[in-house]
């Protein structure tokens, strides 16, 4: 096997759990953060308060309650890498 066949063999979706340094994993975390809210207030709305008029909206933002945790560890992860790398760059 070559060296290069290798590389697509670890890298392949490496983009899932390997955070990028041009992407801002804050404002990703910050709007699943809303819509995971917002999904939660229309859950609350239909089932709680029975209103009609938002009956079923909630499950158009039910996806990012599951990507929530996912944005969370990619921020921390993205913080913790991106951090010590400017660290040695300074020095």
């Amino acid at each position: 096997m070559t060296d290069s066949g290798s590389k697509v063999s670890k890298g392949f979706l490496s983009f899932l759990y390997k955070p990028e340094e041009d992407i801002n994993y804050t404002f990703i975390l910050s709007a699943y953060g809303v819509c995971t809210l917002l999904s939660a207030v229309l859950y609350f709305v239909e089932k709680f308060l029975l209103v009609d008029a938002v009956r079923g909206y909630w499950i158009v933002f039910a996806p990012f309650v599951v990507m929530l945790p996912w944005a969370f560890v990619m921020r921390l992860r993205a913080a913790s890498t991106f951090a010590d790398s400017k660290k040695t760059k300074s020095d």
